[in-house]
């Protein structure tokens, strides 16, 4: 959409009959791997800065919103550079800075709505595995009391243990 095409992409670029899907991952996973480190170099910089003089501590933690924030940004760009290397199969193509940026500004619209859809369906997944993960470590925790329980621990005993015995109760848990 951005090149003012509304063809769908070519076949090849999603299935390996070239034998070079794997080499597209790779070159993919270098560009967001470039782009995180970015990222994350800015915001260590920022969380650095904190924790000294205030003024000192108040720019750190507005240099680790900026690299938190470019973070979000750039990866939104790295989309369209990971579009552009498995279209062009080269690795240069995903760090075209200035072709990068004209395809976003030509479709914003279009790379705002898959960035919605990704926090959508992040936080609907996220919501999902945060019910499934509670609902299992509360199952294993009563187990852990139930076995405990069973096997001769009250509450008067473990209020009245050595150190060991508490150390041997942690992992008996």
């Amino acid at each position: 959409i951005a090149w003012g095409t509304h063809e769908p992409m070519p076949a090849r670029i999603f299935a390996n009959d070239d034998g070079k899907f794997w080499r597209r991952g790779w070159f993919i996973f270098v560009l967001t791997f470039v782009v995180g480190l970015i990222a994350q170099v800015v915001m260590g910089i920022g969380n650095g800065m904190q924790g000294g003089h205030a003024v000192v501590s108040g720019i750190g933690w507005l240099v680790y919103v900026i690299g938190l924030v470019g973070g979000v940004f750039l990866g939104v760009l790295s989309w369209i550079g990971a579009m552009r290397i498995s279209i062009y199969d080269r690795l240069s193509a995903g760090f075209q800075v200035g072709k990068i940026w004209k395809m976003f500004r030509r479709d914003t619209g279009g790379i705002m709505r898959i960035f919605g859809m990704e926090l959508l369906v992040g936080l609907i997944v996220g919501v999902i595995l945060s019910i499934v993960i509670t609902t299992l470590v509360t199952i294993v925790m009563f187990a852990g009391v139930a076995g405990l329980m069973g096997s001769g621990y009250s509450v008067e005993s473990l209020q009245h243990m050595t150190d060991v015995q508490a150390m041997r109760f942690v992992v008996q848990f």
